[in-house]
């Protein structure tokens, strides 16, 4: 297949199986894409020893190029953090149930008591539910609102079960999808810091929503201010 009269590429099972398309076959330093990784254009499954994942741009990379990300203002990310190593990725982030550490320069454990603020937000489908992953604090309100989709529902569990404090309200809304609020099984305070109709917890319009929590001797909230 020819993109222009200069341009060509080759479609076909003898592609090498790490390319995504290709120019050569059986080649994996002529892949029109990587299925995987690209190590300094050759197109492999793992990065090798002393090369690391960078997910972002799905290359690998040495540890000298990761940590370059700290002051490469024209880098992708480059201003989201620090940049370290991590069980073979180069990464600014940590992943659920660790936290960065400062003496160390990398992710500890912090199991059921990590910290991880986030800003509010709305919640209105999977990539606005996906951004809220392992936030802990929550400095603002949290609307979950219109979700009609099973997937968002489950996305739902998987990033708001972290979540133990939020400092002004919550807010669900027109969700058919949600039959209760198991989905926040460590919540403990809603600040009520600010408030929604005199409010700080509010649930209407949902369908099929036939109870909040499961009351038992590990389930406790507390609302600090409305109703």
């Amino acid at each position: 297949y020819c993109w222009n009269q200069d341009t060509c590429q080759i479609f076909s099972d003898d592609c090498h199986a790490e390319c995504l398309g290709c120019t050569k076959p059986a080649s994996n330093e002529h892949c029109e894409v990587c299925k995987n990784f690209d190590n300094d254009g050759v197109c492999v499954a793992e990065c090798p020893e002393n090369r690391y994942i960078l997910q972002i741009l799905g290359k690998c990379i040495s540890e000298k190029e990761c940590h370059s990300r700290n002051i490469r203002n024209n880098s992708p990310g480059a201003n989201q953090g620090v940049w370290f190593i991590y069980k073979g990725e180069c990464r600014n982030t940590c992943p659920e149930e660790t936290e960065f550490n400062e003496t160390l320069q990398n992710c500890v454990p912090c199991f059921n008591e990590c910290y991880k603020p986030c800003e509010g937000a709305e919640l209105v489908n999977s990539l606005t539910i996906e951004d809220m992953r392992g936030c802990t604090h929550i400095n603002g309100s949290l609307s979950i609102l219109s979700l009609k989709n099973n997937y968002d529902r489950d996305d739902l569990f998987t990033s708001l079960k972290s979540v133990r404090y939020i400092r002004d309200y919550l807010k669900i809304s027109r969700c058919d999808v949600i039959n209760d609020l198991q989905f926040l099984p460590n919540l403990r305070e809603i600040g009520g810091m600010n408030l929604f109709a005199n409010k700080s917890l509010l649930a209407h319009d949902n369908r099929n929503l036939k109870k909040l929590w499961d009351l038992n001797a590990n389930f406790s909230l507390q609302i600090k201010h409305g109703k």
